[in-house]
């Protein structure tokens, strides 16, 4: 059980650091009148791999979490 939390909590973490990702993006464009395709693109992987991270994380805690 300890092996899981540990996993979920790196989930956790990562998805974090996406969340921190994404903050930067929009940051750059709100101050920016032209945003680059590269940066939209970013922007647009990087919430795809935050979507990763949350469900993976709720399948953790779907597995290990719930009662039978």
């Amino acid at each position: 059980m300890k092996n899981t939390c540990n996993e979920l909590m790196n989930e956790l973490e990562q998805a974090i650091d996406l969340v921190d990702k994404l903050m930067k993006y929009i940051i750059e464009f709100s101050s920016s009148e032209d945003i680059s395709s590269s940066t939209k693109f970013k922007a647009y992987t990087t919430l795809i791999d935050l979507r990763e991270k949350i469900v993976s994380a709720r399948m953790y805690v779907y597995r290990y979490c719930t009662e039978d």
